[in-house]
């Protein structure tokens, strides 16, 4: 009656690059019977090693940062969008891979089956996007990275250090260009 969200890889060549599976620690929370996994863990191929995202983890910042914190080269996103059906929620969860990218400084290829599948580079372009409900293939080059960034090394952190020094540049600059009077 219970079961796991996972992701597996399939070798053609188990003896070189042995069958692998990420098993989803953070599953959609609207399904209890989902038992979620006990770790993050990266799918190591001979090409690359890759950082899986399922579902509702593409949501979460937090499972992008540790598997980039644990090598990830690239990023796969794996995402049933069917409960959205053709509404502005596709779109809008097509927008949370375009922050995964650029808070890794990762590729990330996102594949949904009724939603936006897309590729996103480092910087958090989209680089190739089929359109909902259809079926295409997407085909880009990608480059892999092993880089961990700022916002993946010290999360949200990063982000109020630059809101602080953005909010004490204005102080000083408004205190420059007030009137004063002698």
């Amino acid at each position: 009656d219970r079961l796991h969200n996972i992701a597996a890889l399939i070798s053609p060549q188990p003896e070189l690059v042995p069958h692998d599976r990420y098993i989803s620690v953070h599953p959609v929370p609207s399904e209890p019977e989902t038992i979620p996994g006990s770790e993050i863990h990266i799918l190591v191929t001979e090409k690359a090693r890759i950082g899986a995202l399922l579902c509702f983890e593409e949501l979460l910042p937090e499972i992008a940062a540790e598997a980039s914190r644990q090598g990830a080269e690239v990023f796969l996103s794996l995402s049933n969008n069917s409960s959205f059906d053709n509404t502005k929620g596709i779109h809008l969860l097509s927008r949370q891979t375009i922050l995964r990218a650029a808070e890794t400084g990762t590729y990330i290829a996102r594949v949904t089956n009724t939603g936006i599948t897309q590729i996103v580079n480092p910087y958090g372009l989209v680089t190739a996007e089929a359109k909902p409900l259809s079926k295409e293939k997407l085909i880009t080059e990608v480059s892999l990275s092993n880089r961990v960034t700022p916002y993946s090394q010290y999360g949200d952190t990063t982000m109020l250090v630059i809101i602080f020094a953005a909010w004490f540049c204005v102080l000083i600059m408004m205190r420059k260009q007030a009137p004063r009077y002698y």
